[in-house]
């Protein structure tokens, strides 16, 4: 049986951020959580210092990665008291309230369903520029069932996004940390599938959204939405994929299904988004990495 959460901390992955921005975060934040850490991937003492008492402040000096900053306020967090840490990008926008609206359900989820060993939970998720509710997944390995988020339900899902990914210290500890050598793509489905792997049910809260920008914009085709991101982002998405392909610890029809997906979202972006030959040659770098599995940065760190 998981046990019930009460003492919650946050970890705020923070890289150029706009200052109005995370500071609408952070008073979204603050009264639901024991305290906030900003974990810096960008230019020291880039953050604003007059946060308070109950914001903490972690250097990285250098970009390491969504991963390790993840993992670095992760473990800060657990080592100060937290039963649990959720995490977010600098630019989600949860309301007052969502922490302790999950954590609350949380709890009456491991009384509901005692039979099982839950390892996260998180919101539902609604594009800030495309204004839809993103689909999930059921757990899935050859087929897949899709999940339209509705209030009054949690749902058992293959996996969760980072922002807004509430995750406690036992499944933390046995899961392991994230997968840093991933540095920034994939990250969450990686690390959702090895605790799926270790036992670990993966709830979705239909009663909390979260506003999340993906990538630079939406772009709708053919009934579905797709993401627009930055050209170097192509590198880390394909190569990562592949990196998830070669994984045998996972189902092959999950892996494939990845992989698939990658391909689908680079070739939107080469229909849809400019500079098609700067992509190509993000996608041509990230193809050879890829199957050679370099893993890390390899020099592709965004300034």
């Amino acid at each position: 049986m998981s046990q019930e959460i009460h003492v919650v901390s946050a970890v705020i992955v923070c890289f150029h951020p706009n200052p109005e921005t995370l500071h609408r975060l952070i008073l979204a934040l603050a009264p639901d959580v024991h305290q906030i850490l900003l974990v810096n991937n960008g230019q020291v003492d880039e953050l604003p210092s007059d946060l308070g008492a109950q914001v903490q402040c972690i250097e990285l000096g250098c970009n390491l990665g969504v991963a390790e900053a993840l993992n670095r306020g992760f473990a800060k967090a657990y080592a100060e008291g937290a039963d649990a840490v959720i995490g977010f990008d600098q630019d989600s926008e949860p309301p007052v309230g969502l922490v302790s609206q999950m954590r609350d359900h949380w709890n009456g989820e491991v009384h509901r369903q005692s039979h099982l060993k839950f390892g996260a939970i998180g919101p539902a998720t609604c594009d800030r520029d495309g204004a839809h509710l993103l689909t999930s997944f059921a757990p899935y390995n050859w087929m897949r069932q899709r999940i339209r988020p509705t209030s009054g339900k949690r749902w058992h899902v293959d996996h969760l996004i980072t922002s807004g990914c509430l995750i406690p210290r036992e499944a933390w500890e046995k899961t392991g940390p994230m997968n840093a050598d991933l540095f920034i793509d994939w990250v969450d489905v990686e690390w959702c599938g090895r605790a799926r792997a270790a036992g670990y049910t993966l709830l979705m809260d239909g009663d909390a959204v979260l506003i999340h920008r993906i990538g630079h914009r939406s772009q709708a085709f053919l009934g579905r939405h797709f993401h627009v991101h930055s050209p170097f982002r192509h590198y880390f998405v394909l190569r990562n994929a592949l990196l998830l392909w070669s994984d045998k610890r996972f189902p092959t029809g999950w892996r494939a299904h990845h992989l698939l997906y990658a391909l689908r979202v680079i070739l939107a972006n080469l229909i849809f988004a400019p500079g098609r030959l700067q992509r190509l040659i993000w996608v041509a770098r990230g193809w050879r990495d890829g199957w050679a599995k370099r893993t890390g940065a390899q020099g592709h760190i965004p300034d």
